[in-house]
């Protein structure tokens, strides 16, 4: 079940942001100058690094606007096992990724040397698919949480659709703002 991206290739999105607009997203699968390989959104002039490991997808660094589908999928693939997708994963998220976290992020920097008393957690696991051996589609279900101060609150929930021709689709929701995302590559 492959997450990969053919460098030089193209990923067009189509989804229905938070106000219910219905937009397009373009995404390039480029490589830079010391072949490290990223998404570049170019309605946004975003991008996010990744890099494909033994069967791991996942996210080193994004730089850009919060308000894009490629930092909402970011969000919602940060670490993926396509090599043992029935592998649940949980990692942490750098604070700083996150929308309107400034002021935790300069308060956790401060008292850091300390005591680290914020987290963000990124947990993945197989949702359904439509063979237990062979499968040409896979659902992964993936949660961002914030740990502070002993409690947890969920940021996000996230659904993506893998087939064995890539991704298919994906949904992002957080609080009251759903995004439903569908690949529409031919």
């Amino acid at each position: 079940m492959p997450l990969t991206l053919a460098p030089n290739s193209t990923l067009v999105f189509k989804y229905k942001n938070a106000k219910g607009q219905e937009l397009t997203e373009h995404w390039d699968a480029l490589t830079d100058a010391y072949n490290y390989r990223y998404l570049h959104c170019r309605e946004t002039d975003s991008s996010a690094y990744y890099t494909y490991d033994q069967g791991m997808f996942y996210f080193t660094a994004y730089y850009g606007t919060k308000k894009s589908l490629l930092h909402y999928f970011y969000l919602s693939a940060y670490k993926v096992s396509m090599a043992e997708p029935a592998m649940g994963l949980e990692d942490k998220i750098p604070l700083n990724v996150l929308n309107n976290m400034w002021l935790r992020g300069w308060f956790n920097d401060f008292l850091a040397p300390f005591a680290n008393l914020t987290h963000v957690r990124f947990n993945i696991r197989k949702g359904s698919s439509d063979h237990e051996v062979e499968a040409t589609m896979i659902d992964l279900q993936s949660e961002v949480c914030l740990e502070s101060f002993g409690k947890s609150r969920k940021l996000s929930e996230s659904s993506l659709t893998v087939r064995s021709s890539g991704l298919s689709a994906f949904t992002y929701k957080s609080g009251n703002d759903r995004i439903e995302a569908v690949c529409i590559n031919e």
